[in-house]
């Protein structure tokens, strides 16, 4: 081999590793930053939504939410507080996101089954959005 040839060789050989030394920082990099992103933002602590909410003979409970990935999931465990069934088939119920101002920051419909007298399940929805900053929540009549 000519020392040409070795010198080419090793060239080749640190331009690799400088090359592999810089995509493992960038990628070290990329793995802290996704790591920030908003499915780790923590969940709401207001207190107004630990409160049992009332609205035509349900009980609602139990209210979480979570933020991220462009949205916000609602859940919350519904009781029928009544002495007898709740809606035909279905019940559709109007819920408006609150800010610290009581002014509506985000509105959503929401349908879960009718209920017996008693009974309970749980109401999931998602509204388009990222809202962090909902502090109480009201459920209503739907508007038709």
């Amino acid at each position: 081999m000519d020392q040409k040839t070795k010198k080419i060789i090793i060239i080749a050989v640190a331009i690799t590793i400088i090359a592999i030394i810089i995509m493992s920082i960038i990628g070290g990099k990329n793995k802290k930053d996704n790591n920030n992103s908003a499915d780790t933002t923590p969940p709401n602590t207001s207190e107004k939504l630990n409160e049992t909410k009332g609205f035509e003979g349900l009980s609602f409970s139990n209210i979480k939410f979570e933020v991220g990935n462009g949205g916000t999931e609602l859940r919350a465990t519904v009781t029928n507080t009544t002495q007898s069934k709740i809606g035909d088939r279905y019940i559709f119920i109007r819920i408006d996101m609150l800010d610290k101002n009581g002014e509506v920051i985000a509105k959503v419909t929401a349908q879960i089954d009718a209920l017996e007298a008693g009974e309970s399940t749980t109401l999931g929805t998602v509204i388009s959005g990222e809202y962090e900053n909902i502090y109480d929540i009201q459920f209503k009549e739907l508007e038709q």
